[in-house]
């Protein structure tokens, strides 16, 4: 009887060897014999599983973009009768890369998608953009920025998630300062959200 295999996760098996090389050894090492020897696999087995659908470095924007999107959904251990506050600061803690493993994505996510600057790659970081554009919008629907303010906010929001992205990503600052910086700013969007309600 013939062995089934599992091609998609065989794709992300290979789009993680793709994130670990891309985060420690930049976009060079985003080659399929390198893959390969970080896999210890032949080169032939990398080509066998990716087929033509993806390049290489997508496969690794890809499985990016596709964890983010599961951790945007909320924070760990939150429920949905948690305060909007609390729900807030947890999905966006989730958006900054405060581990280890989100700051090796967000390292690669950065050298890939300067280094490869393809129509896939284009389209997905532009579906991620607009997902977390929307993340941040309900963010503030929650913390009740008034209507008239959430365009700039949401902007504002994202820039700053961003930046602190970056802080992390090229070492500038530790996850505490992140998170305090972070809850700072939270704390005076829900207060001035507030002031306006009253």
């Amino acid at each position: 009887m013939p062995r089934l295999v599992d091609y998609a996760a065989r794709r992300e098996f290979i789009g993680e060897a793709v994130i670990r090389l891309a985060s420690s050894e930049g976009a060079g090492a985003v080659t399929i014999p390198r893959v390969a020897r970080e896999l210890g696999v032949s080169p032939d087995t990398i080509r066998r599983f990716l087929g033509d659908r993806l390049p290489l470095h997508a496969t690794a924007v890809d499985l990016i973009v596709r964890r983010r999107i599961h951790r945007g959904m909320m924070g760990p251990g939150q429920r949905m009768d948690d305060p909007a506050f609390v729900r807030v600061r947890g999905v966006l803690l989730q958006a900054l890369p405060l581990d280890a493993e989100r700051l090796e994505e967000s390292s690669a996510w950065t050298v890939l998608t300067a280094a490869f600057p393809d129509a896939h790659v284009t389209t997905l970081r532009r579906d991620a953009d607009r997902a977390r554009t929307a993340l941040m919008g309900r963010a503030l629907v929650l913390l009740e920025v008034p209507e008239e303010q959430r365009d700039v906010e949401t902007l504002l929001l994202q820039a700053l998630v961003n930046g602190l992205t970056g802080a992390l990503v090229r070492g500038w600052a530790t996850a505490e300062q992140v998170t305090t910086a972070l809850d700072a700013h939270l704390a005076a969007l829900a207060a001035r959200g507030l002031e306006e309600v009253a």
